[in-house]
């Protein structure tokens, strides 16, 4: 696994292209974190039984989810009798608003006011928990 984030978000931005959403609807947060995850391209969105893996790599299947842990459900059903699955949930602890104009000059920026924690993690992580207990 990789350990250098910059590096993952420069693919990032180069797999982008400048279209700002990802094709399979990704934001810049998951496409990142996919690369971080899994640095090899190839390895990225690949068909495992009847849904579309972020990653399948020699180490199993890796699964990023920014949001509602409860939707991967149908997911592990599928990939966990075929091997193991690493989900990756980002906690976003600060984040910063822009406004910006048409021409794409900011205009004011501001802290959020919206503020995760891990305990952000653990109320997402019950909805998964008769996963844990599976090998």
């Amino acid at each position: 696994m990789r350990n250098d984030f910059s590096a993952a978000l420069a693919a990032a931005e180069r797999d982008m292209g400048g279209r700002g959403i990802g094709t399979l609807g990704e934001k810049t947060l998951h496409l990142t974190l996919k690369y971080y995850v899994a640095p090899d391209p190839e390895t990225h969105e690949r068909p495992l039984g009847r849904f579309i893996a972020d990653a399948v790599t020699e180490d199993g299947v890796f699964e990023i989810q920014t949001r509602g842990l409860a939707r991967l459900k149908p997911k592990l059903d599928e990939f966990l009798p075929l091997c193991p699955v690493t989900v990756v949930f980002p906690v976003i602890t600060q984040k910063q608003l822009y406004r910006v104009d048409e021409s794409g000059t900011v205009i004011s920026e501001r802290k959020s006011p919206k503020h995760e924690s891990v305990y952000t993690a653990m109320r997402e992580i019950y909805a998964l928990r008769d996963y844990q207990a599976r090998p």
